[in-house]
């Protein structure tokens, strides 16, 4: 990140500030946060968006003993989290009263769907109503038919593995490209 400097560098009372966005970081920067304020809004029926620090107090309020494993979850990608500014995110559908992972079935769940998505298009997933399960949110039903939001994250997994296969080919196979009209 770039700095604007408000004194001279010499200035005992030497101070930065970020320097304005280029109009593409901007950009981008704008999309991020109306992307975030859709999770917010999409998340807001299942208990909201915590940050981790947040999580962390709460469960020290409420003598959680699954505190020292919060962090274990977060970087072997067991619970559902992104970062936004700098702050770790988590929905807390996915957390009992003691801070446990309230839906054991999430694991099975997440581990077909972080091998295709990043964490952000992962909590997305879940609050988007999704064909394989007739529209449904998977939110909505992993408590109640854990099975069929497995199945739909198994399915889009293997779409997505179907999906990437093919465009490998169409970039390295002149007649598959030719195949499917894409000459270049």
């Amino acid at each position: 990140m770039q700095h604007v400097w408000l004194s001279a560098p010499s200035s005992p009372a030497l101070r930065t500030f970020p320097a304005p966005y280029a109009s593409e970081d901007r950009e981008a920067q704008v999309q991020q946060d109306q992307r975030f304020i859709r999770l917010l809004d999409l998340y807001r029926s299942t208990g909201g968006l915590v940050r981790a620090e947040e999580l962390v107090t709460l469960l020290q309020r409420r003598g959680a003993l699954a505190l020292a494993a919060l962090p274990g979850w977060v970087l072997g990608g067991e619970v559902i989290c992104f970062e936004w500014q700098d702050t770790t995110w988590l929905p807390l559908f996915q957390f009992d009263a003691m801070g446990r992972v309230a839906a054991p079935q999430l694991g099975p769940v997440l581990a077909e769907l972080n091998c295709i998505y990043d964490p952000w298009d992962t909590a997305n997933w879940f609050v988007q109503p999704q064909l394989w399960l007739d529209l449904r949110r998977p939110v909505d039903l992993l408590a109640s038919d854990p099975l069929a939001v497995l199945n739909a994250a198994r399915a889009e997994r293997l779409a997505g593995a179907a999906r990437e296969r093919v465009a490998r080919h169409l970039k390295h196979e002149p007649w598959i490209r030719a195949a499917a009209g894409r000459e270049e």
